[in-house]
């Protein structure tokens, strides 16, 4: 019973506190990870240089986080 539940903790609740603490504080580099991601696959090489996210984003990714971090400390 005990290892279940510190396992939960470790496989769940860990990986789940550190993504959402990197969105919150953080909440551009989300974005721009897919963005290099997707150029990546898509096998285009050209680098693009900084880029911007609107602050509606910025937003949604930084309440997304904080979601998750209170997600994973009820967890």
């Amino acid at each position: 019973m005990v290892l279940d539940h510190l396992a939960a903790i470790f496989l769940f609740s860990g990986p789940l506190l550190y993504i959402g603490l990197f969105m919150a504080l953080d909440p551009a580099g989300i974005p721009i990870l897919t963005q290099s991601c997707r150029r990546l696959l898509t096998h285009n090489t050209a680098e693009a240089g900084h880029q911007e996210i609107s602050p509606r984003v910025r937003r949604a990714v930084r309440l997304t986080g904080v979601a998750l971090v209170l997600l994973a400390i009820v967890i």
